[in-house]
């Protein structure tokens, strides 16, 4: 999925917002949803809950999510391509193109 026109934290808040805890995310699983804004800070200041556990050592790639507030993510917005398999996998079939924050899927331009 093309995302290389949209605000990072937009697609990070959209997709978080359509994520579901999986596993041992239950036992970190904030039941609130993301504004832009939060997605922002987190994008900034935090990264994901690796990083919230583990420290900043864990990974390079500030833009790859793992698991977020125990939410399955699996997506990395570093690129302008999004694979969305792994995402889609965990939360279900285009599940990430469903949450597009355009609202319709995103085709790769012509």
């Amino acid at each position: 999925m093309n995302i290389k026109s949209i605000n990072k934290a937009t697609i990070l808040a959209a997709l978080y917002n359509r994520a579901q805890p999986l596993g041992h995310g239950f036992l970190h699983y904030d039941p609130v949803s993301m504004t832009v804004e939060k997605a922002k800070d987190i994008i900034t200041d935090r990264g994901d809950d690796h990083v919230a556990m583990f420290g900043p050592q864990v990974r390079a790639n500030r833009l790859y999510f793992d698991y977020l507030k125990g939410r399955v993510m699996k997506v990395d917005l570093s690129k302008d391509d999004l694979d969305t398999r792994l995402y889609n996998r965990d939360n279900g079939d285009n599940a990430a193109e469903e949450r597009h924050p355009q609202g319709t899927r995103n085709p790769d331009p012509p």
